[in-house]
């Protein structure tokens, strides 16, 4: 994308044309604002874009979605294996320094 200096005005983003906040120095190429900074970083620009036309029209689950059965297997499973509760750290009541004194 090429853009056109002599038409554009610093102080404001050249994509979206917010107004950017005021600077100490004089500015020489044009910039983003913070929100158009944001949304094109990263390689999956398109893939956001649609995410945000799904959040912006949720579909509603049919009736058949809504409830969920587990499985009566299930719930006469057994589990095997040994199952720690607490934790195998050691922590030491002296520091190997003690000794030495």
């Amino acid at each position: 994308m090429k853009l056109d200096k002599s038409k554009l005005n610093l102080t404001d983003c050249y994509q979206c044309g917010k107004t950017l906040k005021n600077v100490s120095y004089q500015r020489t190429t044009p910039k983003r604002c913070s929100k158009c900074r944001f949304e094109g970083r990263g390689d999956n620009a398109e893939l956001r874009k649609i995410y945000k036309q799904f959040l912006k029209k949720p579909t509603k689950p049919a009736e058949d979605e809504m409830v969920f059965e587990d499985d009566p297997r299930a719930l006469k499973e057994i589990e095997y294996g040994k199952v720690r509760r607490v934790s195998r750290e050691h922590h030491a009541k002296e520091t190997t320094l003690s000794e030495l004194i």
